[in-house]
């Protein structure tokens, strides 16, 4: 009995000791089913929410949709808008400043459009603006110095943080797609459109400077589009107005105009817009926009582009004059666009869709070069993690975490450069160090405030400024030449004159520096006389001999300070780093 029962005992020890491995060898096997089986799980979750993945899911109505982006009316979303993106599928919104109200109203409206997205397609917008900077600002109070206030400093570290702080500044408010950098070089001195938009008329400054501030736009998760390619600088003629012509080779274009783009692309450039101008030489009858030759053959083939292409605005005269709105969309999407950008909304773009759409269904245009445009933006927008930052359909919740990381590091770094640059901000860093003579070195006079300044102001801004910085009120005077005319015939008169010029005024501004040139030679006073410039520095303006005009190269607030806190600081100002007219 005792033997029996010790036999259990042994025998019980013997079962659990063979149990307690095989437990354990079993757990462990349904441990590295289950860690594969999860994995894979979770990786084809995620896989389900790829790009392709999400092309593969759309109707063909939809990718149609996809390629146009849209304006708006008013700053809510009216009946053509909600028809636009909950019917037609739109893929973007463009606005401008005739859309946007307050900041807050500008958050809703753009909140508002994603929502709309959400519900119909599930994929989020492209909601880009005209943030260049300078006199191109669709939210002025935003608006940064422009491209060649920044490039007279020849700084790239300036362009990029100058990019960073205006995309946060856009993504803070629901935009994330900035219809910049300008890599226009300005090579022609009457070009009316691009001048001050650019950085400069040297291709590698421009090339250095863009290639920064793109980089910077992109740092803040905001989409930078680069233009307008193959190179707008070289023009005599606004394309919203008119057909510009750029009679030069290939070759040619090689050598200055595609340079920014080339060294662009290179570094990674993701988003492009075409320019609507004829290059007879390249294709004789189409604008690039519209032209396979160009966008195709050049953009894609020699220069090994694979990136998103957006054509400039359909509605310009220089396209618009020209086609039919229908005919003008099916040719850019043949020439190689991705995305048709149009200001309007309405039955324009219904007809512009039903247009397209039936032309696919017909095969006339190519529904794999469709999946080809509609995959590269979808790519972008799940990339930049738009999809995980609203309430899509194939939003992931890791990503939308790391994205959600993504934003706090740019709010550190925004915290950062905040404080390096308080005292003072970079903005005002960049507009002081942009300031330049126009055509020559310029050694200041010693100017005093208080005592040998005669202040002539344009605008309020510069009034208000000239009076908070110490000049006196006596001293500060509304720009009316016969006022510094009048001084200027006192024989008596010491004080050197600063003048407020813009645009509208350069007229006047010639006038009294060739009487400024008769009194000198008279022998009647020396004062000097000096411009405070802030308008375009191509025009035909003269610059005194004793005197200058110094330049801001952009009307912001902080470009405009810089002027009159140059002529009390600065005493050498440097000469600008541009193509100007020869001197008159």
């Amino acid at each position: 009995m005792n033997i029996n029962i010790n036999l259990l005992k042994i025998n019980s020890i013997k079962n659990k000791a063979v149990l307690i491995p095989s437990v354990i060898i079993l757990s462990s096997i349904v441990s590295f089913v289950l860690y594969f089986f999860v994995n894979d799980y979770r990786t084809n979750a995620l896989l389900e929410k790829s790009p392709e993945t999400i092309l593969a899911q759309m109707t063909l109505e939809e990718k149609v949709g996809q390629i146009l982006h849209v304006g708006i009316r008013g700053k809510t979303p009216d009946v053509y808008t909600i028809h636009d993106i909950g019917k037609l599928y739109a893929g973007g919104v463009i606005l401008f400043a005739a859309n946007l109200g307050d900041k807050e109203s500008i958050k809703k409206l753009n909140s508002d459009l994603q929502t709309l997205s959400m519900q119909s397609s599930g994929i989020p917008l492209f909601i880009s603006i005209d943030q260049e900077g300078g006199r191109i600002a669709r939210i002025p109070e935003e608006s940064s110095p422009g491209a060649m206030a920044m490039g007279q400093t020849e700084n790239p570290f300036y362009a990029e943080e100058v990019g960073f702080f205006t995309a946060y500044s856009l993504k803070k408010l629901g935009f994330n797609m900035n219809l910049a950098p300008v890599l226009d070089v300005n090579n022609n001195p009457d070009n009316p459109v691009i001048n001050t938009r650019s950085f400069g008329s040297s291709p590698d400054l421009v090339a250095s400077m863009g290639i920064a501030h793109a980089k910077g736009i992109r740092e803040a998760l905001v989409v930078p589009v680069i233009k307008h390619f193959p190179g707008h600088g070289d023009t005599n003629t606004d394309s919203h107005l008119d057909l510009p012509q750029i009679n030069k080779s290939f070759e040619e274009l090689e050598k200055m105009e595609l340079i920014p783009f080339r060294k662009s692309i290179e570094e990674g450039a993701e988003a492009l817009m075409s320019a609507h101008i004829l290059f007879p030489a390249l294709d004789g009858e189409m604008p690039a926009t519209l032209s396979p030759k160009i966008i195709r053959g050049i953009l894609r083939d020699k220069l090994k582009y694979d990136g998103l292409v957006m054509t400039d605005a359909m509605e310009m005269h220089a396209i618009s004059k020209r086609y039919r709105p229908e005919d003008s969309a099916k040719k850019a999407f043949l020439a190689g666009a991705d995305i048709i950008l149009l200001t309007t909304t309405g039955p324009v773009t219904d007809r512009i869709y039903n247009s397209l759409l039936d032309a696919f269904k017909k095969g006339e245009l190519s529904e794999s070069d469709l999946d080809r445009s509609v995959l590269r933006q979808i790519s972008l927008k799940h990339k930049y993690g738009y999809f995980h930052s609203l309430d899509s359909k194939y939003a992931d919740k890791d990503l939308k975490d790391y994205f959600s990381g993504q934003d706090e590091r740019i709010e550190k770094r925004i915290l950062q450069l905040s404080g390096k640059y308080k005292k003072p901000g970079l903005y005002d860093t960049v507009a002081k160090d942009g300031i330049r003579s126009l055509r020559k070195d310029y050694t200041l006079p010693s100017l005093q405030k208080n005592k040998n300044v005669q202040f002539y102001y344009t605008t309020k801004k510069m009034k208000d400024l000239a009076l908070k910085s110490g000049i006196p009120e006596e001293d500060i005077l509304p720009f009316r030449s016969y006022l510094i005319l009048r001084d200027l015939r006192k024989k008596d008169f010491e004080k050197h004159l600063i003048l407020e010029v813009n645009d509208l005024n350069v007229r006047q501004w010639n006038q009294i520096v060739k009487k400024t040139a008769e009194n000198i030679k008279a022998e009647q006073n020396n004062s000097a006389l000096i411009a405070l410039y802030s308008g375009n520095p191509f025009l035909d303006i003269l610059i005194p001999d004793n005197g200058a005009v110094l330049a801001s190269f952009s009307p912001t607030d902080e470009s405009i300070q810089a002027l009159l806190e140059t002529i009390f600081e600065k005493k050498v100002v440097g000469k600008a780093d541009i193509l100007l007219h020869v001197n008159k």
